[in-house]
């Protein structure tokens, strides 16, 4: 909060450095994502030996966090939380939380430094459509009703399956249609994420992710925290100091 007030006392430039805003993936599909009912975040990996002093919510999930509020641009209204210390002795390891949005969005998260693989996925269900994100592939796929789905006429409850070899088959390409998008991968996220500050200098235009994004993920992050302490302190389980 200070450096937004210097920046802005200031008329200087301040952009936050969450990275994953930058992944061709998620910047190729953004406009494409109507109103959000849904969202599921997996972020795991391994114990990074790394940022020991943080658990494992302001250092992993603060990305997801970051990403969601910009989707859905909405007031969080409520936050269940848990999270347990694994490897570390002080902060957590592994949390997952549960957004409700005023907007009626929730949003599921998890995040985990103690996985034996990594993953970085988001996936997005809207009105229209559901959206795959795979951060560390970046891929995504969108996955729409088809025409027959969409008639009115049509009853999946009735269709009678008897004569249909390939099940799979007949609901992902009869039913609903899955488009690999083609994502346009030129330029690694850290260049794109120093040209756009650079631009924004330029310009004085505001920044993809400037200093408010930056305080509203961190709030966010520190009422997730104290949610997870509410929550086990309820179920007699040991707290953090996170």
């Amino acid at each position: 909060e200070q450096l937004v007030e210097l920046a802005n006392a200031k008329n200087l430039t301040l952009q936050v450095g969450h990275i994953e805003r930058f992944n061709p993936a998620l910047r190729t599909i953004r406009n494409q994502i109507d109103k959000v009912a849904f969202i599921e975040a997996h972020r795991l990996s391994p114990y990074p030996f790394r940022s020991t002093d943080i658990g494992v919510i302001m250092d992993v999930m603060i990305h997801d966090l970051d990403i969601i509020l910009s989707l859905v641009n909405s007031k969080v209204t409520e936050i269940r939380a848990t999270a347990t210390p694994v490897l570390s002795k002080k902060y957590e390891d592994i949390s997952n939380v549960r957004l409700q949005f005023e907007s009626g969005c929730v949003a599921n998260i998890t995040a985990s430094r103690i996985s034996d693989k990594v993953a970085r996925k988001m996936r997005m269900f809207c009105k229209s459509k559901y959206v795959n994100l795979d951060f560390a592939a970046k891929q995504a796929w969108i996955y729409t009703k088809t025409a027959k789905l969409d008639d009115p006429n049509f009853k999946v409850e009735e269709t009678d399956i008897s004569g249909i070899d390939n099940l799979m088959q007949f609901v992902f390409n009869d039913l609903i249609n899955v488009e690999h998008v083609d994502i346009n991968s030129e330029g690694e996220p850290l260049r794109a994420e120093l040209d756009a500050f650079l631009k924004a200098v330029e310009t004085g235009q505001r920044p993809e992710v400037d200093g408010e994004d930056g305080v509203r993920a961190i709030a966010l992050a520190h009422d997730i925290l104290a949610a997870c302490k509410a929550h086990n302190q309820t179920h007699g389980q040991k707290f953090l100091e996170s």
